[in-house]
C-alpha cells in the first residue's frame, strides 16, 4: 500500500484564515467600491462623457484591463501578503476630503475628480494594510489615468509646435511667413490645429510609459526616468511631425503633404517613435520578481477592523459632498433682466433686439442680447447677470458652455479692451462650423463689477462672496461673430470689436445699481 503524504496541518491551519482574511477584506472593498461609486457620481459620469468626446482620452477605456493585468502579473507577490485593515489611515482622508471641497467650491473638476480618486486610495489603503498596499502599488496607482487631466496643455504645446517649425523651416532656408496658428510657405498654407497640440500622443505616451516601466524594471527611479523621457519623446516628437508635413509639401506639394500626414505620415511616424521608445527601454531592463516570500501568518480576527477602516474613509468623504449639494441647492442661477438699454458700440449701428426664438431665450435669463452692425459685420452681445453668492461650479460651468459652442475649435486668445483696472479682460475661443466658415466667441466676467479673468483669483473671489456682507452680482458678457473670412481673419475681426468696448465696465457698475429679482434656482 503506497504511502502518499499529506499536507501539513499547520499550512492548512494558516491557508483557512489567510483565505477569510482576504474575503472579508474583498467584501468590505467591494462595499467601499459602490459607495465611492455613488458618492461621486458625476466625477465618473464627466470622466465617460470626456473619453466618448475627446480623442486624446481613448485609451482611458484600456486602463482598467491594464491594471488588472498589472494585479495578476503581481499574483503571487499579493498572495504572499495579507491584508492588516489600518483604521487609522482614514484620518487622511480629512485632509483630502477638503482639497475635495475647495476644489468644488472653486469649480476645478479636473481637481475634483484627482481628490475623489486620492480619497480611493485611502479608502483601499486603510482596509488592506500597508504591506498589501504595496502589493498593489502598480495597478491601484495607474487608476489615475482614469482622470482626464491635460487640457491646459493644448494652447502651450500649439505655440511650442508653431515655433518649433518655424524654426526648422527658417533653419533649412524655406521662405516661411507665420500669422498666428497659420504657417505659410511658397507652396500653401498650414493651419496647425488644436488637434496637432500633440496633447492626444503626449498623454497616450505617459500612459504607456508607466505600464511599460512597471513591466520592465523594478526600480521606482528607472520607472520614473523612462516615463520622464516617453513625455518628453512625445513633445519633441509631435513637433517633429508637423515641420516633416510641412517639409513633404515643400518637396513633393501641398495635397500630398496633406494626405501623406493623415493617412501615412502621421500614423507611421508615431509608430516609428513608439517602437524606439520601445527599444530604447528594453535596454535598460530589469528582470521582474513577483513571486513573493513567504505568506506572513495570518492576522486573525480582520472583520471589525476592515469595517471601521470602510465606515471611517466613506463617512470622511461623503461629508464634503453633502455639504457642497446643500450649498448648491442655496445658489441662485440667472437673475431676471434688469430695465437698462443696451450700450451702444463707438462705430457701430445698433443696438437692435434680436427677435428670433433663440433671442427670446436668452433675453429670459440675461440682460438682453443685441445685434450691432461693424462695417457690414454682425456682432452679437449678450449679458448675464447671477446671484451673488452663487458658487463657482455653476458659474463657471455656464461661463465654460457660453465660451464653448458645437464646433471645430481652432485656437484660443486672450484680448484687453484698454488699459488700467477697469478694461475688460476677454477670453477668445476661434472654432470652425463647416461650409469654410468660422465663428469667435469672447467672454469677459466681472466680479464685484471688476473686471476678472476666468483662472484660479476669479475662482478664489467669487468662492469668498459666500461669506462676504454684501456682494455685488457676477455678470458676464459674450460676444459671437460668424465670417467666412478664414482662420485668424476672423480672430482680428473679434478683436477689433472688442478694442471699441473699453467702456462696458461703466455700463456694468450702472446695471448693477439696478435691482433684479431671482428669475431661477440653480
Amino acid at each position: 500500500m503506497a504511502n502518499t503524504p499529506s499536507a501539513p496541518a499547520t499550512a492548512i491551519a494558516e491557508l483557512v484564515p489567510a483565505r477569510r482574511d482576504w474575503i472579508i477584506a474583498g467584501i468590505a472593498l467591494a462595499i467601499g467600491v459602490c459607495a465611492f461609486g455613488y458618492l461621486f457620481r458625476a466625477e465618473i459620469v464627466l470622466a465617460v462623457q470626456v473619453w466618448a468626446n475627446s480623442d486624446a482620452y481613448d485609451h482611458c477605456y484600456l486602463v482598467l484591463p491594464v491594471c488588472a493585468y498589472l494585479a495578476w502579473e503581481r499574483r503571487q507577490a499579493i498572495a504572499a501578503t495579507l491584508p492588516r485593515p489600518s483604521p487609522w489611515i482614514a484620518l487622511f482622508a480629512v485632509p483630502m476630503a477638503a482639497a475635495w471641497f475647495a476644489a468644488d467650491r472653486l469649480g476645478i473638476f479636473e481637481a475634483r475628480q484627482l481628490a475623489a480618486m486620492t480619497l480611493f486610495q485611502i479608502m483601499v489603503l486603510a482596509i488592506i494594510g500597508p504591506a498589501a498596499w504595496r502589493s498593489l502599488a502598480a495597478p491601484l496607482l495607474y487608476l489615475y489615468f482614469l482622470v482626464p487631466f491635460g487640457e491646459f496643455l493644448v494652447a502651450p504645446l500649439q505655440t511650442l509646435v508653431v515655433d518649433f517649425a518655424t524654426f526648422g523651416l527658417k533653419l533649412v532656408g524655406i521662405p516661411t511667413f507665420t500669422d498666428g496658428i497659420i504657417i505659410e510657405i511658397p507652396q500653401g498654407s498650414f493651419l496647425v490645429h488644436t488637434a496637432c497640440s500633440g496633447l492626444r500622443f503626449l498623454i497616450a505616451s505617459a500612459a504607456f510609459g508607466v505600464l511599460y516601466g512597471c513591466i520592465m524594471y523594478t526600480s521606482p527611479l528607472r520607472r520614473l526616468v523612462f516615463t520622464i523621457f516617453a513625455v518628453a519623446l512625445a513633445i519633441v516628437a509631435n513637433c517633429f511631425r508637423v515641420f516633416g508635413t510641412i517639409l513633404i509639401a515643400h518637396f513633393w506639394g501641398n495635397l500630398r503633404a496633406v494626405e501623406a500626414d493623415h493617412v501615412i505620415w502621421g500614423w507611421g511616424f508615431y509608430v516609428i517613435v513608439g517602437a524606439m521608445l520601445i527599444l530604447i527601454g528594453f535596454r535598460f531592463r530589469q528582470q521582474p520578481n513577483w513571486t513573493g516570500g513567504v505568506a506572513p501568518p495570518a492576522s486573525g480576527r480582520v472583520d471589525v477592523p476592515a469595517a471601521i477602516a470602510l465606515a471611517a474613509t466613506v463617512f470622511l468623504a461623503a461629508l464634503p459632498s453633502v455639504a457642497a449639494d446643500y450649498m448648491n441647492r442655496l445658489d441662485a442661477a440667472f437673475l431676471a433682466a434688469a430695465a437698462i438699454p443696451m450700450p451702444a458700440i463707438p462705430g457701430c449701428s445698433g443696438p437692435t433686439t434680436a427677435g428670433t426664438a433663440a433671442d427670446t431665450a436668452i433675453a429670459a435669463s440675461a440682460a438682453g442680447s443685441a445685434l450691432y452692425d461693424c462695417d457690414g459685420t454682425a456682432f452679437r452681445l449678450t449679458f448675464y447677470r447671477f446671484s451673488p453668492r452663487i458658487g463657482v461650479r455653476p458659474l463657471f460651468a455656464s461661463l465654460n458652455a457660453i465660451a464653448s459652442p458645437p464646433g471645430d475649435p481652432l485656437q484660443t486668445a486672450g484680448f484687453r479692451a484698454g488699459a488700467g483696472s477697469r478694461a475688460p479682460v476677454w477670453q477668445i475661443t476661434e472654432l470652425a462650423i463647416g461650409d469654410r466658415r468660422e465663428m469667435a466667441v469672447a467672454t469677459a466676467l466681472w466680479l464685484n463689477g471688476q473686471p476678472s479673468g476666468s483662472g484660479i483669483k476669479a475662482r478664489i473671489d467669487q468662492a469668498l462672496n459666500s461669506v462676504r456682507r454684501t456682494p455685488r452680482s457676477p455678470v458676464l458678457a459674450a460676444v459671437t461673430v460668424r465670417t467666412a473670412s478664414g482662420p485668424n481673419a476672423t480672430l482680428q475681426i473679434m478683436n477689433g470689436f472688442l478694442a471699441k468696448t473699453g467702456h462696458l465696465s461703466q455700463w456694468v457698475v450702472r446695471w448693477l445699481a439696478a435691482p433684479a429679482k431671482t428669475a431661477s434656482r440653480g
